[in-house]
């Protein structure tokens, strides 16, 4: 099937960045020929011409994965920490590092090339994307760039490009796959054989435009018997903006394809009384529930829970995951107990009997 780049947009523009990072790094991975310059340079039309960082500016001739410790160093981690990011581009044809390039931390910046999905960046990744292509076709347009005397060359890159699917797998934790069999067309369609997401879910962090229709949801009976009474609409707007605002509270919109379907958060254990000791440093706590009543009883909280905390303990300072449904709460309890969290115990707060429960790496 064909995908119209708006959609790939819409969910970038739904998705988190890493926790604390102001950028949304989006990376474009697969083999040589795939075709991921092409679809980067109109990814980044489409998002205030953002900056491409490609992996041949850190590959050489003969280090075509082992780079990447520098791409970490200098591009990465400056980046998860707000800073500019500073390397030495390689010059392919020189065969030595020249000049520098400076990167300023942005809302979107697109990591282009081979193994740019790899394990060692996913913590820093906001969505990754896989362009898969027939090997004959790569290599046949791969010897068009640079020529037939290159084809040894490229056939050994081949057997590397192999060697690192098989040791990372990034198709199995990319956002999206696409077939780059065919060039993309100037209107914005991606014209490739097939395109799957690996998620119909999608969390976005939450405005103040967004407090309306949370209010709404609050109020339904199937969510205020647990959620309790948030009293009038200014009290309510007042609360839920501190949380937006706060340095210590994390709520997101829950969306199935393009729909908003639910609430679900994620707060620090340290700054709870009843938690910091509990949990490991760096540990946090989520809760959830889904406003849409039409889709109770269906699996999804199942899915899109064990989908935000994959995201959640692929971040490197979050070790932990917990959550404490109402003793009561069965169906809350088997849905976490399906998306990976156990049982701790049972304790009494201030709120009543609650199930202490929690999820590591």
């Amino acid at each position: 099937m064909s995908l119209k780049l708006p959609s790939i947009i819409e969910q970038i523009h739904r998705t988190a960045a890493p926790k604390g990072m102001a950028s949304k790094i989006i990376s474009i991975d697969g083999c040589g020929g795939a075709g991921k310059s092409t679809l980067a340079l109109k990814l980044s039309k489409c998002l205030n011409n953002c900056p491409v960082i490609h992996t041949d500016d850190f590959a050489s001739w003969d280090n075509s994965q082992n780079w990447f410790p520098r791409m970490l160093e200098q591009v990465l981690i400056p980046l998860k920490q707000n800073q500019n990011a500073k390397f030495q581009k390689y010059d392919w044809n020189e065969r030595r590092l020249a000049e520098w390039i400076t990167i300023e931390p942005q809302e979107f910046i697109i990591l282009e090339g081979v193994t740019s999905a790899r394990k060692e960046f996913r913590p820093y990744l906001t969505f990754s994307i896989f362009v898969e292509t027939d090997r004959e076709l790569r290599l046949k347009r791969g010897l068009e760039r640079d020529g037939l005397q290159s084809e040894a060359r490229w056939l050994n890159w081949m057997i590397e490009e192999e060697q690192y699917l098989f040791r990372d797998n990034p198709q199995a934790y990319v956002n999206v796959i696409v077939s780059g069999t065919k060039a993309a067309n100037d209107d914005g369609e991606l014209n490739f054989t097939e395109t799957k997401m690996k998620s119909p879910y999608s969390f976005k962090p939450m405005r103040e435009s967004d407090l309306p229709l949370l209010f709404q949801w609050i109020n339904e009976p199937h969510v205020k018997q647990w959620w309790g009474d948030d009293g009038s609409w200014e009290e309510f707007r007042l609360r839920y903006l501190r949380n937006i605002q706060s340095d210590d509270s994390f709520p997101f919109l829950v969306f199935l394809d393009d729909q908003p379907i639910g609430y679900i958060n994620y707060w620090t254990t340290e700054s709870d009384p009843d938690f910091r000791s509990l949990f490991p440093v760096g540990a946090v706590g989520t809760d959830q529930f889904i406003g849409v009543k039409d889709i109770l009883s269906k699996g999804h909280g199942t899915k899109f829970v064990k989908a935000f905390t994959d995201w959640l303990l692929e971040q490197p300072d979050i070790p932990a995951v917990m959550t404490d449904p109402d003793i009561a709460n069965y169906a809350a309890i088997r849905c976490y107990q399906k998306a990976g969290f156990q049982k701790i115990k049972e304790m009494e707060t201030v709120e009543g009997s609650i199930i202490l429960m929690e999820r590591r790496r």
